[in-house]
């Protein structure tokens, strides 16, 4: 049975289990954001605006059916004695995190990958970056700097990230490693490869592709030692990558950075973090449920460093015509 088949069954079983209007507000493509507590609300969040109450409530029994009719779609267990589930969906690839008793009341969360691709240009538009700071970033793109993109869950990392991808569109061949099925491209020359862990992980993946005639390596997301063997790769001549991390601010990833060559057995290695990364851009999510770039930092690779803190310079309108790489 092939990816479309079982999301057409998947579907079927959660129509008659959720019933239509339920069904109406996940499959609503604005939505990328689905919630379900211990008290069985249905929360959704659309582009750029706040979480929202629906008003439908799924007692504890259809929230237990609906978690294992995905689980035996996933080919995982989902009961007391597995009361974690995550997973990707069929087809769509959207990300699902489940609980059950007990752990706690059953509940869920479902992330969904938005269906457009936002422009830097729709970023400026919508008040979430700077115009200065849209040409500097394209100034950087064709200058082959490696960008980091930095923020908290569900600041809006990987849509910012598909914005820069959406710049490299052209002859160049980019190389995409990713977890799930998240970045959009519409290069021609694009090699996809995607985890399929514990068999082969996004570090396989990245040691896999050192032989590959790239130009740009793309990474989704890195949060552990796979992120050192990306600094590797960015020194050995791959320029112009682009990843995102969870940090709280630009001092932040570096640090992050630091914390995966440990999880890959080393010190943190600062001289080579340093020389690997160019630009990192942190993007927040605010109280008023909008999101905003908040920093935009060049990497100083004048003064080597053997350890934190690495200069960071903030870069400002007047810098856009002064880039240098």
């Amino acid at each position: 049975m092939n990816d479309q088949e079982r999301y057409n069954r998947l579907m079927e079983q959660l129509q008659i289990e959720l019933g239509s209007e339920i069904m109406a507000a996940c499959l609503d493509e604005a939505v990328t954001g689905i919630k379900v507590g211990g008290d069985g609300k249905l929360i959704v969040k659309k582009h750029s605006i706040a979480w929202e109450n629906t008003g439908i409530v799924l007692d504890a029994n259809r929230r237990v059916r609906l978690l294992g009719i995905i689980s035996s779609e996933l080919g995982k267990t989902f009961n007391g004695e597995s009361a974690l589930l995550s997973g990707e969906l069929p087809r769509t690839g959207s990300r699902l995190q489940g609980w059950g008793n007990p752990l706690a009341d059953t509940a869920f969360v479902i992330r969904r990958h938005s269906s457009q691709i936002f422009t830097l240009d729709d970023y400026v538009t919508a008040g979430i970056l700077e115009p200065w700071q849209a040409d500097l970033l394209r100034q950087h793109i064709l200058n082959l700097s490696t960008i980091v993109v930095c923020g908290a869950t569900d600041s809006g990392k990987t849509t910012f990230l598909n914005a820069l991808i959406a710049e490299m569109v052209g002859t160049q061949h980019l190389i995409i490693l990713e977890d799930t099925t998240e970045l959009r491209c519409e290069a021609e020359n694009v090699l996809r490869l995607k985890s399929d862990p514990p068999r082969v992980t996004l570090r396989d993946l990245v040691t896999s592709t050192l032989r590959a005639d790239g130009d740009r390596l793309i990474i989704g997301e890195v949060r552990g030692p796979e992120g050192w063997d990306m600094i590797q790769a960015l020194n050995m001549g791959r320029r112009g990558g682009l990843t995102t991390v969870h940090a709280d601010n630009a001092r932040g990833a570096l640090l992050r950075f630091g914390m995966m060559c440990q999880q890959a057995g080393l010190t943190p290695q600062w001289l080579q973090i340093q020389e690997a990364i160019d630009v990192i851009v942190h993007i927040k999510m605010q109280a008023n449920g909008k999101r905003r770039v908040t920093e935009l930092q060049e990497v100083q690779h004048e003064n080597v460093s053997e350890r934190i803190p690495i200069e960071l310079k903030p870069l400002g309108p007047a810098l856009v015509n002064g880039v240098t790489h």
